[in-house]
């Protein structure tokens, strides 16, 4: 997914583990009250993935 705007997310990715990713602008903000098994978030150059 990509967000233009920005993110809040209530609960990203998936119980069987799917992998997950959203990515946002340089100057937006990604906001995830629950990130599960292989979600990855990108804002600008910062990649993180949740193992």
């Amino acid at each position: 997914m990509y967000a233009k705007l920005g993110a809040a997310i209530h609960r990203a990715g998936s119980d069987s583990g799917t992998a997950t990713f959203i990515e946002v602008p340089e100057d937006q903000k990604i906001c995830i009250e629950t990130a599960m098994k292989e979600t990855t978030i990108k804002e600008s150059r910062k990649q993180n993935t949740h193992v």
